[in-house]
């Protein structure tokens, strides 16, 4: 007994430590969902024992960024978040931190439930298990779309250089290497009689010359460039662009230097307007004309008062200024007081009087309001005359009309706030200093990135910016810039340490650019702090202003079209897409007509073409805001699916954009999510099938143990020469004919578990071929070829199964329309050397070769390179997903196998499937025979179930063979029996399902009682058997119904033989004498 109790206690305490540490998993569990579900962060937990990771959990975070309900989410994979633009590279940068079982961080593209994109940051982290295995990956998800704009944003934000030209008044061309115009700001605009920039750019600038003055100015570009000349002035003709004025000709000066523009040596012509020379007439009346014309021109009018009588006389421009024709009036002082603003009015007479008075100088603006009630800026000018006594007589002097200067003034103003606006507002720091290092202008974002105040910086040297051992190489870099000024635009190698107010060091990005002035040469340097962004893989590259460099940058093929569908430009993806589609010599490029080329198409067959041309018509045409259509394209290599959009440029008439983007990957997607749902949906099936064909198989065998159970007892009763033997003979062969369509039954149905056994792969495929001959249509002959016995080979039933079933599906649809012979064959065979195919290579040794073959119509080369690719299928669209012979493929890899396919156009079809055998002990077994004696013994075996007819043949069955039985009918009971005398029963034989104790439970039990007790498990379902019976430690068998007579006979003996080899001679001495007590009580009292 103190042995006994040293057990228990031992039992009892590894029982606790199981129940601890299940209780402080199931505590970690908890805390770890609590904290997932408070973070703010959108939050995943995939699952990484299945390969395709399957969410298992969704906090409510995510669902708020996606959308989704959690019942939309889990079991899925997270490519539902996926879309048209998102960047495969970072789908595969996830793919393979998934396959390697590692970290990682991307930013990508996903799409929320209602179809809207955002920018995703992807935190992946793995969870490992106490082995070291990766179970599980915490997804981390974080919207960074305004972030990731703001950067992009940085990537277009206008250069300095382009501000202050257009802020000039003068007209600025800059014409690139190859003599075109790469830019011109709005003076030259005006100029030019252009509407807009992109009547000019990339132009030629013979363009805009006449025919005279083309290879002249050539000549002059070209000497410039390589006389190295720092400037050079003369007079030019340019021919006006204005539809009113078509072939005009302005004259104009012109100052060209060369420049370094976007990286580019160019040419920079600055261009002011000339006026003819104004002939000079020494007559009084030439003198009086041109004095008149140059007021006119000035707006300078002059006047002369008598102060005397009041009267006043006014030249014919101050009779215009003040809105009277000349020589339509007498104008008096009343009249020029009359004339100015009531606001202006009494400043302007006590400047009259202090004139006349003082002798104070007469110069004041105001306005004047004229007759037709607009107002005027002028400046009034004059000096008093007086006689001997010092009385002033007379005043005279001029009116200026300031208005259009007042007007250039507050543009200029407005101008200038506009300036000092955008400098102030960009997100860059802009810094200006001078050739000295005079910091002279420092926008508010860079006064904050290096700490300092509001005007602060303004007058010191710019080398308070930068960090002490760099100050004596700076100093020669701002005079090497000074000495070659050009421009350094931001990029890679123009990352530096600056210093901050307080001292600390910043990496900063910095890019220069030489501003000339009339005080001299500046450097205007434009400064990003990229500490908090110096883990991003890109820098800010060079940014180009020009519209064909934005449409560079695109990924989607862009072209813009004008109103007759001329094609006026494209991008460098949009001429690749053309070579792809068309070739070399598509008829896509800029100059040709997009419609027609549409219209040529459609004209021949082409309906997606027709497609096309109805929805551009109707976005030319306003009737639509946008158009949108996805078409698949064969290309010369593969057929791929575009998506087309056709969207207006400024409106119905001013232009299309039209972008072809590829979607191969989504369709793809999409095709690979529908057969995951079909695969799921089939799964789900089998899965009921088989849970239906478990509880069937465990009454069925149940029903067959008895019938065969009580046979076989029969036939030991009856001699050998009986009558009645033979009919007993057929019963047995009857059910053990139904054992075997019970068991391939659930063979069937367990699609899921996947376990290689030995396996005799001529009886499976010659049960398959059973199964699957009504599937033969008529005109169809099946050759079955399966004469001799082939050594088994490790595999699961259930799949050899799905491959024999996907060989004959394929053979049957090859031979659909023609008919033929479909061919099985089996046979062992020995491979001496090496064999090497397209797609497979064979090992020498032995193997079990299956060979299906058709005679339908076969396969051309190019097909059968393909055969094994997932969801590649030469079937009828919705007649096949082409996953047969990948699937196929998938099972003989995993079991060590090799498949060889010959086929050729009309001849058909051979497929050979090479499967390992088992390698031979070299001690042979004899099998049991059944005319051998069964093992017999006398030992007490408790035998336990709650059918009645199984639980007497278990009794009889037993005292058949020699030993003690005692039998029960319910758990519950054999566990009281049990209790009463656990030394009593050498072995347990309990049935798996029974009503309210099962039989797991019971072993368990019994098993806590008599630690070293043998037990056998019976069930009539495998799976059940399987998944319950892990949960049983220490000897035990697993018997499978319908109970056989010598199957049973050889186990009992089997685990009793064992048992008493494990169990000390003491213990087994004691069970002994316990055995011999109770046999007593029974002799005495025999119930059992």
């Amino acid at each position: 007994m103190d042995v006994t109790g040293s057990l228990l206690f031992g039992s009892t305490l590894l029982s606790g430590a199981a129940l601890w540490a299940f209780v402080r998993e199931r505590r970690h569990t908890f805390l770890q969902s609590r904290v997932i579900a408070a973070t703010n962060s959108g939050v995943l937990v995939t699952d990484a024992s299945v390969p395709r990771h399957p969410i298992i959990e969704a906090n409510p975070a995510f669902r708020l960024l996606t959308g989704y309900a959690e019942s939309e989410v889990l079991g899925q994979s997270t490519h539902f978040l996926n879309g048209a633009h998102t960047d495969r590279t970072a789908i595969e940068k996830i793919g393979l931190a998934l396959q390697d079982s590692r970290a990682c961080r991307v930013t990508v593209r996903h799409y929320r439930k209602n179809g809207t994109p955002f920018w995703n940051e992807v935190t992946l982290s793995p969870v490992k298990n106490r082995a070291g295995t990766v179970i599980q990956f915490i997804w981390v998800m974080n919207d960074v779309t305004q972030r990731q704009q703001a950067e992009e944003a940085l990537k277009y934000t206008h250069d300095p250089s382009h501000l202050l030209a257009e802020l000039m008044t003068e007209a600025i061309l800059v014409i690139g290497e190859d003599n075109r115009i790469v830019y011109i700001n709005a003076a030259g605009i005006r100029l030019l009689g252009a509407t807009s920039p992109e009547q000019l750019i990339g132009n030629p600038l013979a363009a805009i010359l006449p025919p005279d003055r083309q290879e002249a100015a050539r000549q002059r570009l070209q000497h410039l460039r390589s006389a190295g000349d720092p400037r050079t002035c003369y007079e030019e003709r340019f021919v006006c662009l204005d539809s009113h004025t078509l072939h005009k000709v302005v004259p104009v000066m012109v100052s060209a230097s060369p420049v370094l523009w976007k990286g580019k040596a160019s040419v920079l012509l600055r261009l002011s307007h000339t006026s003819p020379h104004i002939p000079v007439d020494t007559t009084l009346e030439d003198h009086k004309a041109h004095l008149q014309s140059a007021q006119a021109i000035a707006h300078l009018g002059s006047w002369e008062w008598n102060i005397l009588d009041q009267t006043e006389l006014w030249s014919d421009e101050q009779c215009r200024i003040f809105g009277y024709e000349p020589g339509s009036l007498t104008p008096t002082y009343e009249t020029f007081k009359s004339a100015l603003h009531p606001d202006d009015r009494d400043r302007v007479l006590a400047a009259v009087e202090n004139a006349l008075q003082f002798d104070a100088p007469y110069d004041v603006d105001c306005r004047i309001i004229r007759p037709s009630k607009d107002i005027r800026f002028v400046r009034c000018r004059g000096m008093v005359t007086r006689n001997e006594t010092h009385q002033p007589i007379r005043m005279s002097g001029t009116v200026q009309d300031l208005t259009d200067y007042r007007l250039i003034e507050e543009i200029a103003k407005e101008r200038d706030l506009q300036f000092q606006l955008v400098v102030e507002s960009a997100p860059n720091g802009i810094l200006l200093t001078s050739e000295d290092g005079t910091i002279t202008l420092a926008n508010a974002t860079l006064e904050k990135i290096f700490g300092y105040g509001h005007g602060e910086l303004i007058g010191h040297s710019v080398d308070i910016l930068v960090p002490d051992e760099f100050k004596s190489s700076h100093t020669d870099q701002r005079r090497s810039f000074f000495s070659s000024p050009v421009s350094r635009p931001m990029g890679a190698g123009r990352e530096f340490l600056a210093r901050r107010k307080n001292g600390t060091e910043i990496s900063v990005e910095i890019g220069l650019a030489p501003l000339r002035t009339s005080t001299g040469v500046h450097v205007l340097a434009t400064i990003v702090d990229i500490s908090a962004r110096k883990a991003l893989d890109e820098l800010l590259g060079e940014k180009d202003a020009l519209n064909q460099a934005v449409l560079d940058s695109l990924t989607a093929e862009v072209a813009v079209l004008d109103q007759t569908g001329q094609i006026t430009a494209v991008n460098t993806a949009w001429r690749q897409f053309g070579q792809t589609i068309a070739g070399e010599a598509a008829p896509i490029s800029p100059g040709h007509n997009y419609l027609v080329s549409l219209q040529n198409a459609a004209q021949g067959g082409d309906t997606t073409a027709q497609s096309a041309l109805e929805g551009i018509e109707a976005v030319r045409t306003g009737t639509r805001n946008r158009f949108s259509l996805e078409y698949p394209c064969q290309t010369p290599t593969e057929a791929r699916w575009f998506a087309m959009t056709v969207m207006p440029l400024h409106g119905p008439w001013d232009g299309l954009v039209v972008t072809h983007e590829e979607i191969s990957a989504r369709k793809q997607a999409e095709q690979e999510r529908e057969h995951l749902l079909t695969q799921t949906q089939h799964l789900q099936k089998m899965q009921a099938i088989g849970t239906l064909a478990g509880g069937i198989a465990h009454e069925f065998n149940n029903s067959l143990t008895a019938v065969l159970g009580f046979s076989e007892l029969a036939l030991k009763a009856i001699s050998k020469d009986h009558k009645v033997r033979r009919h007993l003979d057929q019963i047995i062969a009857a059910g053990r004919k139904s054992r075997d369509l019970v068991h391939q039954l659930l063979t069937f149905s367990q699609q899921g578990r996947h376990l290689k056994r030995p396996l005799s792969l001529h009886i499976l495929i010659k049960e398959s071929l059973k199964l699957l001959r009504p599937l033969v249509p008529s005109w169809v002959h099946l050759n079955e070829r399966i004469h001799v016995p082939t050594p088994p080979v490790s595999a699961d039933s259930s799949q050899m199964h799905q491959m024999l079933l996907n060989l004959v599906e394929n053979a049957l649809h090859a031979m659909q329309k023609t008919g033929g012979t479909l061919t099985v064959a089996l046979e062992e065979i020995q491979v001496a050397q090496l064999r090497v195919g397209p797609q497979a290579r064979l090992e020498p040794g032995a193997y079990a070769r299956l060979m299906v073959q058709d005679t339908g119509e076969g396969m051309p080369p190019d097909i059968q390179e393909r055969i094994f690719d997932p969801f590649f299928t030469t079937k009828d669209l919705g007649t096949g997903r082409g996953m047969g012979l990948a699937v196929v493929h998938g099972i003989i890899t995993a079991h060590g196998g090799t498949i060889f396919v010959d086929s050729a156009s009309g001849t058909g079809t051979t497929v050979e499937v090479y499967l390992p055998i088992i390698p031979t002990q070299n001690t042979t077994s004899v099998s049991p025979n059944a005319e051998e004696p069964l093992p017999q013994g006398h030992e007490c075996v408790l035998f336990v179930d709650d059918e009645e007819s199984l639980a007497r043949f278990g009794g009889e069955m037993l005292e058949s063979l020699g030993y003690y039985a005692v039998v029960r009918m319910s758990a519950s009971e054999a566990l009281q029996a049990f209790r009463m005398a656990p030394q009593r029963f050498d072995l347990l034989i309990t049935d798996v399902t029974m009503p309210n104790m099962s039989g797991i439970a019971l072993a368990k039990d019994c098993r806590l009682l008599r630690p070293d007790l043998p037990i056998i498990l019976c069930s009539g379902s495998e799976h059940t058997l399987s998944a319950e019976a892990k949960q049983v430690q220490g000897l035990t068998k697993y018997v499978l119904k319908p109970l056989l007579l010598q199957d049973v006979a050889r186990t009992i003996r089997q685990v009793l033989d064992q048992a008493a080899s494990e169990t000390p001679s003491a213990h087994q001495r004691y069970r002994e004498l316990a055995r011999e007590l109770v046999e007593e009580h029974d002799a005495i009292s025999p119930s059992r």
